[in-house]
């Protein structure tokens, strides 16, 4: 019974393994294509365009690496604080910015209208239309 639980464990930690790896994998070949497109637009063999055209379609692919969110953003610049790449007040200003434009993103998200696609606010719409014409025109006979 232990050697059937050991097997079992050390194929699901093999696999895991595996799956790490196919992911890295990935990873750098999704570096690399990125990489191929940036130099790409830099020789001007493709317009900017283009190459967000490209990067699109390797995110719907699901292929695309995620933007960081803030708080791997914060992770990255307390790190580069502690390792003396930049000081404290650098390092609090980015993270000012970086709080700053999440809110404003968040707050553009909430404050964006919703169109109104209802039959009765064309009618509306088409009857003000006809109502200012006629008065337009019967201005016009006067």
């Amino acid at each position: 019974m232990k050697l059937i639980a050991t097997i079992v464990s050390s194929i699901i930690f093999l696999s895991s393994l595996t799956m790490a790896q196919a992911d890295e994998k990935k990873q750098k070949n999704i570096e690399a294509v990125a990489k191929e497109i940036k130099a790409a637009v830099k020789a001007g063999k493709i317009t900017e365009k283009e190459a967000k055209a490209k990067f699109a379609a390797l995110k719907k692919q699901g292929h695309a690496k995620k933007e960081p969110s803030l708080a791997e953003w914060i992770k990255k610049i307390q790190a580069l604080v502690k390792s003396g790449e930049l000081t404290k007040e650098e390092g609090a200003k980015k993270i000012a910015a970086l709080k700053k434009k999440e809110a404003a993103m968040k707050k553009s998200k909430k404050t964006t209208p919703k169109k109104k696609n209802s039959k009765k606010s064309s009618a509306k719409k088409e009857n003000t239309k006809k109502a200012a014409a006629k008065k337009r025109a019967a201005a016009k006979k006067k």
